[in-house]
């Protein structure tokens, strides 16, 4: 079960890896797996984003609107 630090350290740490990779870092494929299936066990899923858009509506939307296409 992720706790929520794990939620938010996954949320953040993402954004880095994602800098990372934006500003050019060459990454081995192999470490850059690794790295995003650790991200991915403990990020937010479309649920948690859910609530976060009920509960704070002018920071979240909700990813269920017609806005919204699931890759």
């Amino acid at each position: 079960m992720t706790m929520p630090y794990e939620r938010t350290q996954a949320l953040l740490m993402t954004r880095e890896l994602l800098k990372e990779l934006a500003d050019g870092a060459s990454i081995e494929p192999d470490l850059l797996q690794r790295r995003a299936a650790a991200l991915l066990k403990h990020f937010p899923d479309a649920s948690h984003v859910a609530l976060s858009a009920r509960l704070l509506p002018d920071t979240w939307a909700d990813p269920q609107a017609k806005w919204y296409e699931s890759p």
